[in-house]
């Protein structure tokens, strides 16, 4: 989950490349926009931070990007099964997925990333496959 957040910030937040690129017919157009940007110094000098708070209660994890943001309230349903075989937003997907909470700020630019603590004699809320 943390590697899809730190993904998500470094391509599409600081380089600005969209995931529609992985969905044209051209297998390398995704790739070859990757390296363009990050030759250009308007988007390779751009950072990703990354904050970590852990307690005995929960893990937080923000992830925050120099990138323009995006609408949030346009990701995909993460209990629509197609979301997972589109290019855009399955990241945010699994990221949903694999943890207690995932929230956006910021215009999506900050990525704030939960995972709390089983309590005692609690079931697990998740069955890991």
């Amino acid at each position: 989950a943390v590697d899809e957040g730190v993904t998500n910030a470094i391509i599409h937040g600081g380089l600005e490349v969209g995931s529609i690129l992985k969905e044209r017919t051209d297998p390398l157009a995704f790739e070859e926009a990757c390296a363009e940007r990050e030759a250009d110094p308007d988007y390779a000098d751009r950072r990703v931070r990354v904050a970590l708070d852990i307690d005995p209660e929960e893990l937080v994890i923000v992830v925050e990007d120099q990138g323009p943001g995006f609408e949030v309230g346009k990701l995909p349903d993460p209990d629509d099964p197609e979301a997972l075989l589109m290019a855009s937003g399955r990241g945010i997907i699994i990221m949903q997925a694999l943890l207690d909470e995932v929230r956006f700020e910021d215009s999506g630019r900050r990525a704030i990333l939960i995972q709390r603590a089983p309590k005692a004699n609690a079931r697990p809320s998740k069955q890991v496959i």
